[in-house]
C-alpha cells in the first residue's frame, strides 16, 4: 500500500528511473463475474443515464416555447432539432454502455497497475468551493504514464491502483466516482 504523498511539478528523475528500473509488465487476467469493477462501472453509467434524462426534461419544455415564440422559424427548429439529437445520442449511448456492463464478455480481460505517485492542483469553482484535478502516475516498463482525474471532491482520495480492461486488443482505462 502506497502512501498519498505531493509531488512538486518538477520530479527528481533518479526516483522515476529506479521506479522504471522495477517496472514489470502488467498481468492480464480474466474479469470474473463477481468482479467489483462490474457493479461499479454499471452504476456510473447509471448515474449518467439519469444526468442526460434529467437535462433533457428541464430543456424540453424551453425548446417547445422557443419554436411557439418564434413562429415555428427554421433557425429554431434546426437548433432544436440538434440539441435534442445530441442528447438523445449522449442518452443512447451511455445506455449501450450499462447494457455492456449488464453482461460483459467472457473473453474481457482487466489489469490493476499500482500508482507509484499522484500530484493534484486544486483550484476555486464559481460557487465558492474548491475541486481539484489528480494526476495519477504509474510505470510500465517502457515508460512513465499519467492519468488524470478532473474535478475530484477535495474529502475523495486518490485510488491506490489503475485498473484497464482489455477485449479484442482496445485497452481502456476505467474509473468511476468516489474511489
Amino acid at each position: 500500500m502506497w502512501k498519498y504523498r505531493y509531488r512538486g511539478i518538477f520530479s527528481r528523475q533518479d526516483e522515476d528511473d529506479g521506479l522504471l528500473a522495477r517496472a514489470v509488465p502488467p498481468e492480464w487476467r480474466r474479469l470474473p463475474p463477481d468482479s467489483d469493477i462490474i457493479p461499479k462501472m454499471q452504476e456510473a453509467c447509471k448515474s449518467h443515464i439519469l444526468g442526460w434524462i434529467v437535462l433533457l426534461v428541464i430543456l424540453l419544455p424551453g425548446l417547445i416555447w422557443a419554436l411557439v415564440r418564434l413562429h415555428f422559424s427554421w433557425e429554431a427548429v434546426a437548433i432544436s432539432a440538434a440539441v435534442l439529437l445530441l442528447i438523445a445520442a449522449l442518452i443512447v449511448k451511455n445506455v449501450l454502455r450499462r447494457l455492456f456492463w449488464q453482461h460483459p464478455p467472457v473473453d474481457l480481460e482487466y489489469t490493476a497497475i499500482d500508482v507509484a505517485y499522484c500530484t493534484e492542483h486544486s483550484y476555486l469553482v464559481n460557487n465558492g468551493g474548491r475541486r481539484k484535478d489528480v494526476s495519477l502516475y504509474y510505470f510500465l516498463p517502457d515508460g512513465r504514464y499519467r492519468v488524470v482525474l478532473h474535478s475530484q471532491n477535495m474529502d475523495i482520495q486518490p485510488p491506490e491502483c489503475v485498473y484497464f480492461i482489455r477485449l479484442h486488443g482496445i485497452v481502456r482505462w476505467v474509473n468511476w466516482e468516489g474511489n
